[in-house]
């Protein structure tokens, strides 16, 4: 039997072919899998397609110890990757709000690898991302990658420069290039097109200079309605908590505490999860064995009484505190 094969999985095998990193293969396969025709003529090469799979989720360590230098590994409660143009201030944003010894320079292209921070909002932590600048002809394949596993994307843009909005722009497409697609709100992943759709804010660095409160207002009238929108200064330190505040809003998580029976909640350490989520989703993120025993739980929060029986498919809110019973 032909296999038949779609433009749109051709389209797809390209890419593995072009694709220089471990990641970009993966994803390549991926979308391979999920448009490849599912008949009898294509078994074979559709196992042939999760072998290879198999084998990038499980290669070994490299004899010398050396890890990917461009690799990031996921941390606190999201991943924020910061992009922008050079010189665009991602660099003073990220040593501004973490703790990460980021490289500062007057002179474009300081930053030559991914950088990781952690920021602080109220008791969590939150991972901020320092990369590159996006340039035409000099933007990194493998920013891709990491575009791709982030929960969120700061856009840095330079409001005392006289080419703001170009440089905006020119950053958007930069992304679009890499099957990035920039957006504000969640929407899933267009496999079929290998594009990725993230929700990014618009950062606005400098605003301590006199023109920037005028560049300001042209930004917030061009794309107002696409993004949200907040300007910083890493010398005044201006609206630092907005950009907290705003980033813990975008990523749309919540912070869930445990309660032992007759004891006070741990106010110490949330539980994160996805807005949304449940009682269930919460004991699974406990235990396995919890999630499966769990018979109720008792919930103090802002939308019911203290100490109210809940059941299991309860959706939790912010700052919820829960007692389970199994």
């Amino acid at each position: 039997m032909p296999a038949n094969l779609t433009p749109q999985y051709k389209e797809a095998e390209k890419r593995y072919r072009e694709a220089k990193t471990v990641q970009e293969r993966l994803f390549a396969l991926e979308d391979m899998l999920a448009l490849i025709p599912k008949h009898k003529g294509t078994e074979k090469l559709q196992a042939d397609i999760k072998t290879r799979m198999s084998k990038l989720r499980n290669l070994p360590v490299k004899k010398s110890g050396r890890r990917d230098e461009f690799h990031v590994d996921r941390e606190g409660a999201g991943t924020v990757i910061v992009i922008g143009h050079p010189s665009s201030g991602k660099s003073s944003l990220i040593a501004s709000l973490t703790n990460a010894q980021a490289q500062i320079g007057d002179y474009p292209y300081t930053t030559m690898k991914p950088l990781s921070g952690m920021m602080s909002f109220e008791n969590i932590l939150i991972q901020l991302v320092d990369t590159p600048a996006t340039y035409p002809d000099f933007t990194k394949t493998w920013l891709a990658s990491l575009l791709r596993i982030c929960d969120l994307i700061l856009l840095t843009f330079d409001l005392s420069s006289k080419e703001f909005l170009e440089n905006i722009e020119m950053t958007i497409e930069e992304m679009k290039k890499l099957r990035i697609i920039p957006v504000n709100e969640n929407r899933p992943d267009d496999r079929g097109k290998g594009r990725a759709y993230r929700k990014t804010i618009l950062v606005g660095m400098r605003n301590d200079r006199p023109e920037s409160s005028k560049h300001f207002k042209d930004v917030k009238e061009m794309y107002g309605d696409r993004f949200p929108i907040v300007n910083f200064s890493s010398i005044t330190k201006e609206n630092e908590r907005k950009i907290r505040e705003l980033v813990f809003k975008e990523l749309e998580v919540i912070r869930i505490y445990t309660k032992r029976p007759g004891k006070e909640p741990d106010f110490e350490d949330p539980v994160v999860l996805p807005k949304g989520s449940s009682v269930l989703d919460f004991a699974y993120n406990i235990h396995k064995d919890f999630a499966k025993k769990l018979k109720f739980a008792r919930l103090w929060g802002k939308a019911k009484f203290d100490g109210q029986r809940v059941n299991r498919n309860y959706v939790l809110s912010d700052c919820d505190v829960l007692e389970i019973k199994i």
